[in-house]
């Protein structure tokens, strides 16, 4: 019987045996052939005392290792990516450079602001086009404008109206806290008024050499002693010049280090993080209206405006805008000899209508918008949704946390109140809830 012949029916490739006493490289045809090589050391092979470089030896083999054909055959082009085109280029770090300048702030320049809120702010830096949202003392600010080199921002109202400074933080889209620098990292170095030269004077040079006395010349003849007194004497002065030279140096030397360690601190200052602050101030106007208030809330200013029984809260939430500031027209009054209202005054819904005809007077915001109260606006509630207004109140105090969370408290009357939640009452009685931003 003749022995069972199995078939290779792979295709089979022109041989590519090493030559007798190499080892067989072959097993490395199933490695991939694509990848970036790193560069080598070239390797030397010494004989009989001479360095020969063996980058020949080292292409030959790598002409087997990848499956060439021989010695003689080139290798195949590397169709691998470039090593840079794996790795993306560094983005730059977002960085804040000086203090925050408050555009309409009640100092002009200067970083404070109303702490009712709503004062326009300016930070500087660089690369700051990432910068997504900022904290005035934990209380999210509204970022208006975004550019490479500024971040315009509308500040937040202060915590319970409170006056103070509070600390600045600006942070990317990721959340990372953006550093801040110091506005300017050189630092002038103060000029030696005698600094001394860095290079050595000449060397004072070789007498020439003194010619023969011509013929009818008198020479005058030195004495051996006072030519050896003369030749003592200039070499201490070139010693003394020398020495001169070499205190110039050290002194110049020192200067050096002085000025390069005082840019040292100055750099390691300007590296480590400097705080933002804002300083919050009173604002006279809603000050007053809170004022009012938290007086009358519990407390009816009968003498002064009246009461309108089961249903006062409007007419409550007027007489806090007047304490504000407002002046009364022709829709939105009230006659203390008379004690009559405008519907404006005393009505919910007409109230809405009011401020709907003068946004001039104030902005309407969602509920969805709530991280835009502050306080001293003013919250209206829809009891059964049919779209009117069923209650009015005065926003007393807005709390913001670091997840991102507003809880809003108001001080009314009817349901009398000075800090009653928003969220409470919703779910006490369902409907919603929307506000005006008042101007």
């Amino acid at each position: 019987m003749r022995p069972e012949i199995t078939r290779d029916t792979r295709t089979q490739l022109p041989s590519t045996q090493p030559s007798r006493g190499t080892p067989n490289r072959s097993s490395n045809r199933s490695k991939a052939r694509h990848r970036a090589e790193k560069p080598g050391l070239p390797r030397y092979l010494a004989i009989g005392g001479t360095t020969l470089l063996t980058c020949g030896i080292i292409a030959a083999s790598l002409g087997f290792a990848n499956g060439g054909a021989g010695a003689g055959a080139a290798a195949p082009s590397p169709t691998s990516t470039p090593l840079a085109a794996l790795v993306a280029p560094p983005q730059p770090e977002p960085v804040v450079r000086g203090s925050i300048i408050a555009t309409d702030g009640v100092t002009a320049g200067a970083p404070e602001g109303l702490v009712a809120g709503g004062t326009v702010v300016t930070v500087h830096g660089d690369h700051l086009g990432s910068v997504a949202s900022a904290n005035f003392g934990g209380n999210a600010g509204q970022v208006v404008a975004v550019t490479d080199d500024a971040v315009t921002i509308s500040t937040p109202p202060a915590t319970n109206l409170s006056e103070g400074t509070v600390p600045v933080e600006l942070f990317d889209v990721a959340g990372v806290p953006v550093p801040v620098t110091a506005a300017d990292a050189a630092v002038a170095a103060p000029a030696p008024a005698d600094t001394a030269p860095t290079t050595p004077a000449p060397a004072t040079p070789a007498p020439a050499e003194t010619a023969a006395p011509a013929a009818g010349e008198t020479t005058e003849i030195v004495p051996k002693d006072a030519k050896a007194t003369e030749k003592s004497t200039d070499t201490k002065a070139a010693d003394k010049k020398a020495t001169d030279v070499k205190a110039a140096e050290k002194k110049a030397a020192d200067m050096k280090a002085a000025v390069k360690k005082a840019a040292d601190a100055a750099a390691s200052v300007t590296a480590s993080a400097l705080p933002l602050s804002f300083s919050y101030v009173p604002d006279p106007h809603v000050s007053a209206q809170i004022d009012y208030a938290m007086k009358y809330w519990n407390d009816y200013n009968t003498g002064t405006y009246g009461v309108i029984a089961g249903n006062d809260c409007v007419n409550f939430t007027s007489q806090s805008l007047i304490e504000r500031g407002w002046a009364m027209d022709s829709e939105w009054s009230f006659d203390p000899a008379t004690k009559v209202t405008s519907s404006a005054w005393n009505s919910s819904t007409a109230f809405a209508a009011y401020m709907d005809a003068h946004p001039e007077r104030g902005t309407a915001l969602t509920d969805d918008q709530r991280a835009e109260v502050k306080v001293g606006d003013v919250v209206q509630f829809d009891w059964d949704n049919s779209g009117d207004r069923d209650h009015t109140a005065i926003v007393s105090k807005v709390v913001k946390s670091e997840e991102g969370g507003v809880e809003i408290y108001y001080a009314g009357h009817t349901n009398d109140t000075d800090y009653k939640s928003v969220d409470e009452s919703v779910s006490n009685t369902g409907g919603s809830v929307s506000y005006w931003s008042i101007a």
